[in-house]
């Protein structure tokens, strides 16, 4: 075959291969994702010996499932080559788990839980937590706060690598196939879906959301769009009183939604004086380890002294606080409608009441102690800053 002849034909043969590559790689950005497999990390040693009894002492917080967590490792290596990982339930949609090395019976212990369930093979070191896979997605849409979540593990720890809030997974290779729709809880939704709300729950009727709280309330005022909503409730003390709970939405770093509900209540005041009726307040803070299991959060907020809510310096007598008889001092908050700054202040309202309306009852001396007490209390409420890192609020630093 002549020399340039031999060439055309080549360069012909080159063109076909390069546009098959590109349609191949074309193809692959296309349907698939860049998210991790099994096969991209791959182990090739096959552990075939006696699996070693379980070191209890290597991991002394997971002592009491040490019968599950010997029953697991006995069945052998499953996952990257010599290790085993053994889980167990830890309440609705939750899994805790421990991997634990064949050859030495070392148990690693993890400080976090799996919701949906763990997807693992022992030719890879690759472990995916929260799979979305077939059986999960046969339900609709997975909820907003499911992730799952890639870590590659080295021997000692596990390390993330990705993940994916949206793709379907292969439970047999990993593999991300085509995008699934997350569904979008609103605000009015989590709350239904907290425990706080078996007696108050929010509808939609007639076009115009509604609280089912023993009757119809309508909301006074519903910022969906911001995460915030607040309503009014005239049936509080047994229709003596008014409730005005307000509902605010948090997110955590990994994007779990927290929940924090205000109740603020006014009622005859039962201890002494009914002239001078006083807020109540409670507040509680819900999180999810499932989108129909919420639960009860009390941590969240710190600790608050009285000396921050006084001008410095200023030291109380004691009986400016709890002599006096029905006086009460109440720590009020504001939840934000924007951002997320939750304000806290000192409702000394009462005092001031009886200040107006004792006047003429009590010792002068005890008149002069409140007004002091008064005047000491600062205008500017504290802070509470929200940590997504720590899912806590925090006092800013100005205080």
């Amino acid at each position: 075959m002549p020399r340039k002849k031999m060439l055309t034909c080549l360069s012909t043969v080159m063109v076909c291969v390069l546009s098959l590559f590109m349609l191949i790689a074309a193809s692959t950005s296309v349907a698939g994702t860049s998210l991790p497999v099994f096969a991209d990390h791959p182990i090739k040693e096959q552990f075939t010996g006696t699996p070693a009894l379980p070191d209890s002492k290597s991991a002394p917080n997971v002592k009491k499932f040490t019968s599950r967590i010997r029953e697991g490792a006995r069945q052998g290596p499953n996952f990257a080559g010599h290790f085993t990982i053994v889980d167990w339930g830890c309440g609705t949609e939750c899994q805790s788990f421990v991997i634990v090395d064949a050859k030495t019976g070392a148990i690693f212990q993890q400080d976090f839980t799996a919701a949906w369930g763990l997807l693992y093979k022992r030719d890879s070191n690759l472990l995916i937590v929260n799979p979305l896979n077939p059986d999960v997605m046969a339900g609709g849409p997975p909820p907003e706060w499911l992730v799952s979540r890639y870590y590659t593990w080295d021997g000692k720890k596990l390390a993330q690598i990705a993940e994916n809030r949206t793709a379907t997974i292969d439970p047999q290779t990993g593999a991300a196939s085509g995008p699934a729709e997350q569904k979008k809880f609103t605000i009015i939704e989590y709350y239904n879906m907290t425990v706080n709300a078996d007696y108050k729950m929010i509808k939609q009727v007639d076009g115009k959301w509604q609280v089912m709280a023993g009757k119809m309330v309508s909301l006074k005022v519903a910022d969906l769009a911001n995460g915030y909503l607040e309503f009014e409730d005239d049936a509080y003390m047994d229709g003596h009183g008014i409730e005005t709970t307000s509902v605010a939405l948090f997110l955590t770093a990994d994007r779990q939604p927290m929940l924090a509900v205000l109740g603020a209540g006014r009622a005859p005041d039962v201890i002494p004086n009914p002239e001078c009726p006083g807020l109540e307040y409670g507040i509680t803070t819900f999180r999810w380890s499932a989108p129909d299991n919420s639960y009860a959060a009390d941590d969240v907020l710190p600790a608050l002294p009285l000396s921050l809510f006084l001008k410095k310096g200023f030291v109380p007598k004691k009986s400016d606080l709890f002599e006096f008889p029905g006086m009460h001092l109440r720590i009020g908050y504001r939840l934000p409608r924007k951002g997320t700054t939750v304000e806290a202040f000192l409702d000394a309202s009462n005092i001031a009441c009886k200040i107006a309306t004792e006047s003429s009852v009590r010792p002068e001396r005890e008149i002069a102690d409140m007004k002091e007490f008064l005047q000491s209390v600062r205008k500017d409420p504290v802070k509470l800053k929200w940590n997504k890192a720590t899912g806590k609020f925090e006092i800013q630093a100005d205080r």
